[in-house]
């Protein structure tokens, strides 16, 4: 009898052990979800960061890319008044050789 007791107390506390094995293991498992779903709430924010980031990026390259063609158009349009100035000291160049020719003849 006194046999049967010990081997029943024996196995009762293997259980026991066990269980209290299973639920150290079953909170630090707990522990490690709560972890990870903190890690993953973390690089959510960053995504989204960096989505707005990415928003604002384009953005800048949207206004900067109005101001380049705003440029390119005014670069364009000073060419045309250079050549058109070059057009005219040449025509003026012209006139004031003829004048002198002139002068020279008369």
């Amino acid at each position: 009898k006194e046999r049967l007791e010990e081997l029943v107390r024996d196995r009762l506390q293997d259980h026991e052990r066990q269980l209290a094995d299973r639920n150290n293991w079953l909170r630090e498992s707990e522990d490690q979800v709560k972890q990870l779903q903190e890690q993953f709430r973390a690089s959510e924010e960053q995504v989204q960061l960096c989505r707005n980031q990415i928003q604002d990026l384009e953005g800048q390259l949207f206004e900067q890319s109005k101001k380049d063609s705003q440029q390119h158009s005014l670069l364009h349009d000073l060419q045309k008044e250079r050549e058109k100035d070059m057009h005219l000291a040449s025509q003026l160049k012209e006139v004031e050789e003829r004048e002198k020719h002139l002068r020279l003849n008369y």
